[in-house]
């Protein structure tokens, strides 16, 4: 018996289907939350500039190009903060205090980063050479106002939709969905099923498996939101702080238990938190939902900070129940803590973006090196570069402590280094391009790779 006849091969049909089809023109306005997966149906044109305003890329000082002329040090006017621009008067000779994405005052020609000064008595010396217009953000420089965000036709995913809020855009109009129709195939399907029950059982296999995951997935997630189970005061090793106003609240978030210790002594407990980890957390781009869920270390920081979280095909995540302002990593200044930094941030990209988008995570920056001269004050060095620079201005002998983990300082150095707010040095991070962001993260954090074929 010929199982086949009459019938016409699968290419063959998939051609005369396709070629009766039309692409889709209508088109629906739809709210932003409920535009994911959605296609553009017209470009998508920025309403505002980013940055709306000259801002710092840096923390450093602002200065004039003609006050720098004399070579002498320059006595700080002001502070200029995120929040806070400088108002006041800027007297000629003067430099000002100038914070990351702080406006930078009328007629300030470039921003020196800290790190290119040292602090004498007569106030500020630069030490290299100054640009004008360096490591200053200027208006529209990201987006210009109308400029095409996206182009009719793009997809709009975790990458795009966050951009499109930021910007302010509420609704946005996209392809009207594809109405789907099922019909029987007849006997066909079941007659290869017949001939082919290794491919049945296969399926079938990878539908179990589907099922459990989500099953997993979901317990997974109800045992950790269950508040009885996982109590903001019984996260593990955490040292909370006695305010509860979240707007001057800070956590760090500390490389192992010796690291901690040091900063639980050290800390300001009234407003500062912290919270050891037990070295590098899971990769959470390569884990499945229910691993990452079921991770010890995951578990406490996400019940800790109270905001919930985005797993991705449901959302409950809730910035304005967050408990800390500032969200701070703090590691060892080598390449396992760089390692770590990074697990960190991948997760917080993944499952609470926000927190990143809103400006509420930084990365601690530690000394590495501690200089101490037979004359002279002693100095704290972070990163190779400033030791160097160091070797060629200083003269004379100097010893020379190498810190290889944040567990070798004491409380009073690890405060005056990087818990202290007047003296500590902070990266906050930002996310410029979020498609970028997420490819990058991809590639570096679960490379794909192809499979080989699966012959039937």
């Amino acid at each position: 018996m010929d199982f086949t006849a009459g019938l016409m091969p699968l290419e063959t049909a998939l051609t005369q289907m396709l070629d009766r089809l039309s692409p889709l023109q209508d088109v629906e306005t739809l709210p932003l939350v409920r535009c994911f997966g959605r296609i553009a149906a017209r470009d998508i044109v920025s309403p505002l500039n980013v940055p709306g305003f000259d801002n710092s890329a840096m923390d450093g000082y602002a200065v004039r190009l003609a006050d720098l002329q004399t070579g002498n040090a320059l006595p700080v006017a002001g502070k200029a903060f995120a929040g806070q621009p400088f108002s006041g008067e800027w007297p000629v000779g003067t430099c000002v205090r100038i914070m990351t994405g702080a406006p930078v005052p009328p007629g300030c020609d470039a921003v020196v980063m800290q790190e290119e000064t040292e602090q004498t008595d007569d106030g500020v010396r630069f030490t290299a050479s100054v640009k004008a217009g360096q490591n200053i953000r200027r208006t529209g420089e990201d987006i210009t106002l109308g400029a095409t965000v996206f182009a009719a036709g793009q997809k709009l995913t975790v990458a795009e939709l966050p951009v499109l809020a930021s910007l302010g855009i509420a609704d946005i109009d996209v392809i009207r969905k594809v109405r789907v129709a099922v019909f029987s195939t007849g006997d066909e399907l079941q007659l290869y099923f017949d001939r082919n029950l290794e491919v049945l059982k296969a399926i079938i296999a990878c539908a179990e498996k589907s099922a459990k995951i989500r099953k997993a997935e979901e317990r997974a997630k109800t045992n950790m939101l269950t508040k009885s189970r996982f109590s903001f005061d019984s996260n593990g090793k955490l040292a909370n702080c006695e305010s509860r106003d979240a707007s001057r609240c800070e956590i760090f978030i500390v490389e192992g238990d010796s690291a901690g210790g040091s900063a639980k002594t050290a800390r300001n407990r009234q407003y500062q938190a912290i919270l050891p980890i037990r070295g590098k957390i899971l990769n959470v781009e390569k884990a499945s939902m229910d691993k990452v869920l079921a991770n010890a270390e995951i578990k406490t920081m996400i019940n800790t900070f109270g905001c919930g979280f985005s797993e991705g095909y449901g959302n409950d995540f809730d910035i304005t129940k967050l408990r800390y302002d500032k969200i701070i990593l703090m590691t060892d200044a080598d390449v396992d803590g760089s390692h770590i930094d990074t697990l960190l941030l991948t997760f917080l990209y993944r499952f609470m973006p926000e927190l990143i988008y809103d400006g509420h995570v930084y990365i601690a920056m530690p000394p590495l090196f501690k200089v101490i001269p037979k004359r002279g004050e002693e100095q704290y060095l972070y990163d190779e570069k400033e030791l160097e620079r160091y070797r060629k201005t200083h003269t004379g002998d100097f010893t020379l402590q190498r810190y290889k983990g944040l567990g070798e300082m004491d409380a009073e150095q690890l405060w005056e280094t990087t818990l202290d707010p007047e003296r500590r040095v902070l990266k906050r991070v930002e996310i410029e391009d979020a498609r970028m962001a997420t490819e990058i993260t991809e590639m570096l954090m679960a490379p794909r790779w192809d499979p080989p074929p699966v012959h039937l």
